[in-house]
């Protein structure tokens, strides 16, 4: 709930008692003691530890706090000074926390004309060269290697990303506001048009998955749904189990799919605003992802039956969006029509799915997962 429920006054800062002074043999005794900051501070701990949302936004103010900070961040950034990455992380971790708390400090920091710009300016953009400081280089060496090494700066561009993404589940409305979700999706295309290297940059490709994939549900960023299948396409025509990568590319697909879904059940996008580029590419999404649908029916039985979580969630994501491409299919196909994926084979899908034991190692990963703090990490 977003309702915060305040206590008395009396209650969130006790009347100040003030005693006064032993001065021993002293001739002016008028010296007193008032208990007003450790009484403050004693108050201030217990309701943080209470709500810690709460306490950060009524109390201590922290948005206009961090908006100064990052205006003065901004400023020693223009002169040529680097950002510490433990910085960025805190204020991002931060915010995060507050977005998921609470609704309307969500819609606050979306709407803020200082956090988001900055953040996604400075953590989403190309580093260009960009190093790590010297404090984080003392801390871990070869995480700052990493790093540095790519394109985009992972070590600052991750805690953004995982930021944006709690801000677009809040609401569509949120999701909806061309800064900074509109304008950061050519930085998305330019991050997973990079080759990973790594985990670090494997993991804001990642990100930036589950990122579009909320867009799709809420039927925005249509219009660049063929540019993300240029993408994806040649990496999900792999279907390599030991990455992780086309599980989320395919379940992105799936989102494609719903969303055309919904606009020809709308009478062609008549109750779902959208632009003559967005109706184009859902019109043509079944054509783009025929391919992938394919190659999931004639790949599965291999990868259901495979050991391991990420042959699990390959094959999960194939069912997903196997279930997706077929239901968006039926109602424009004809009896006379020939099916991209037919019944047989769907047929075969399934027995395939009930004969391996990919219900198993599904049952065993929840169990596993129900006590991980973030499911988004758990990969």
């Amino acid at each position: 709930s977003d309702v915060s429920h305040v206590p008395p006054g009396t209650e969130l800062y006790p009347p100040t008692q003030i005693t006064p002074l032993d001065q021993g043999d002293a001739n002016n005794a008028s010296c007193y003691r008032a208990d007003s900051s450790a009484a403050t501070a004693e108050s201030d701990s217990k309701a943080f530890y209470n709500d810690p949302a709460w306490t950060l936004l009524s109390r201590m103010r922290i948005l206009p706090c961090l908006s100064d900070i990052l205006l003065c961040l901004s400023t020693d950034y223009s002169t040529g000074l680097v950002i510490s990455e433990a910085t960025i992380r805190s204020i991002c971790g931060i915010l995060a926390m507050l977005v998921v708390r609470s609704p309307g400090a969500a819609g606050a920091i979306a709407c803020h004309k200082g956090i988001i710009p900055f953040l996604v300016s400075y953590c989403l953009s190309p580093s260009n060269g960009i190093t790590p400081t010297e404090c984080d280089q003392s801390e871990n060496k070869d995480s700052a290697d990493d790093n540095s090494a790519g394109l985009f700066n992972t070590g600052a561009a991750l805690p953004a990303l995982v930021l944006l993404c709690h801000l677009a589940r809040q609401s569509r409305d949120i999701a909806g506001l061309e800064m900074p979700f509109q304008t950061i999706i050519p930085d998305l295309q330019a991050i997973l048009c990079v080759e990973a290297e790594n985990d670090k940059e494997l993991g804001i490709q990642i990100w930036s998955l589950l990122l579009l994939r909320v867009l799709m549900r809420y039927g925005l960023a249509i219009e660049h749904v063929q540019s993300l299948i240029n993408i994806a396409a040649p990496r999900v025509e792999l279907m390599r189990p030991e990455s992780s990568l086309g599980a989320h590319y395919l379940l992105l697909f799936a989102n494609i799919c719903d969303a055309s879904k919904i606009v020809q059940q709308n009478g062609n996008g008549q109750n779902m605003p959208t632009i003559p580029e967005a109706d184009n590419c859902l019109a043509m999404s079944g054509v783009w992802l025929s391919s992938t649908a394919r190659s999931c029916v004639t790949s599965f039985q291999t990868v259901a039956n495979g050991c391991g979580k990420k042959h699990m969630m390959l094959a999960s994501s194939q069912l997903r969006l196997l279930s997706s491409f077929i239901s968006t299919a039926a109602p424009t196909m004809r009896a006379s029509s020939i099916p991209i994926v037919s019944k047989e084979s769907c047929f075969e899908v399934i027995d395939a799915a009930l004969e391996s034991d990919m219900f198993g190692n599904a049952l065993t990963t929840a169990l596993g997962a129900s006590f991980n703090a973030c499911w988004d990490t758990f990969n």
